[in-house]
């Protein structure tokens, strides 16, 4: 069994440049290979308190009720979602893309009245068709994507949040591809729950959902009458997370390894600042546009204005499979890019730079390597 169990050859030239996980630094690693400690005891509540502070720097928020769950970014979407919606009230979701549409379906499933909604014309909402929806519908909650990795659009929100409170309508985002990578003010911009997660440009692994709640949303949470699942169940969460007067040592056991590495790549963020980060994530960007323009890529956003900076989807060429450019790239350079998703499905690429991959010489990298495989793909 063991010999059929593939292994990285070369871990110095090994790069995740899809849409996440993206590599991680070698102090984030040595963090994850750290001895486990038990779940209640000191050494567990004083790594849950440095990450709590560390994520409200990166959330850019003052909220008490930010925390760290364990789960997927999925996980924490639906954590947001069921925790602060009943059954049978109306949501709006803001459907750009492959992962608006899975909240719709995580509201459906809890049996809430679910409103999608789409661009009128192609590329981000514009706000006065947002507030139109809002005011025909009123919903309790309006949900949409920051940064739409499936199709490489960046949302603009400041403003958005003060538009929802005008009807009494609370603003839930996902920011699982922003955070440490666009700019993102959480409290500036009225945001009353972000979903965000480390693997992608905060620097961290896959594993653990970070959620941050408005005070708006924490009235909300205590207030609904159908509770949520045991195992999402954010007020016994945050009594963990010691959110509010109430503490509690311990409610499932939180994976140690997973927060020691955590908080090492939100320690990055910190040290490096959020303001640096970002414009090197926007320059890196560019730089990646450009080079892919010459190639003959065609981008599925045409704005640059638009663009997502961590993630960018562009059309496979005319005759070239997914299939056959992905084995080239992961077999002789041991380089991933990401595929398509839902309707994109063997349509599209999408290159991640972000995290710790976000680098002048890593985007050369895949440049060089894709011109590469596009003659071998026409050969």
């Amino acid at each position: 069994m063991s010999s059929e169990i593939t292994s990285i050859s070369d871990k110095e030239n090994y790069f995740l440049v899809g849409p996440g996980p993206a590599n991680c630094s070698p102090r984030v690693l040595t963090a994850l290979s750290s001895y486990p400690i038990l779940p209640p005891g000191y050494q567990i509540f004083k790594v849950i308190s440095e990450v709590k502070q560390l994520l409200k720097y990166a959330f850019q928020t003052q909220n008490d009720a930010t925390l760290a769950i364990q789960n997927s970014g999925t996980g924490g979407l639906e954590a947001a979602i069921i925790n602060t919606v009943d059954p049978k009230e109306v949501i709006i979701v803001a459907v750009n893309g492959y992962w608006g549409e899975r909240v719709a379906e995580i509201g459906r499933l809890r049996e809430i009245t679910v409103i999608e909604i789409v661009p009128k014309k192609p590329g981000v909402f514009t706000f006065e068709e947002l507030e139109e929806a809002i005011k025909k519908h009123k919903p309790v909650l309006l949900f949409i994507t920051h940064g739409e990795s499936s199709t490489g659009l960046l949302q603009p929100l400041k403003g958005l949040g003060n538009i929802c409170h005008k009807y009494n309508c609370l603003l839930a985002i996902d920011a699982v591809v922003t955070l440490g990578g666009c700019p993102l003010f959480v409290d500036d911009w009225s945001i009353d729950i972000a979903v965000s997660a480390p693997q992608k440009a905060a620097r961290g692994l896959p594993g653990l959902s970070y959620l941050t709640f408005s005070p708006k949303a924490v009235k909300r949470i205590r207030a609904i009458k159908t509770k949520p699942p045991f195992y999402y169940n954010i007020l016994k969460l945050c009594d963990v997370w010691k959110c509010f007067d109430q503490h509690s040592p311990y409610y499932y056991t939180f994976n140690s390894n997973l927060l020691y590495a955590a908080r090492e790549g939100l320690l990055e963020l910190l040290e490096e600042t959020l303001s640096v980060s970002c414009d090197k994530h926007k320059k890196l960007a560019k730089r990646l546009w450009s080079g892919l323009e010459k190639l003959g890529f065609e981008f599925i956003v045409k704005k640059p204005e638009d663009r997502l900076w961590t993630v960018t989807p562009v059309y496979l060429p005319p005759n070239i499979s997914w299939a056959k450019i992905n084995e080239y790239l992961t077999t002789k350079y041991q380089l991933f890019v990401g595929c398509g998703l839902g309707s994109y499905e063997n349509k599209i690429i999408r290159i991640g730079i972000m995290g710790y991959n976000a680098r002048d010489e890593l985007v050369q990298r895949v440049l060089d390597k894709l011109q590469e495989a596009l003659l071998y793909c026409q050969k």
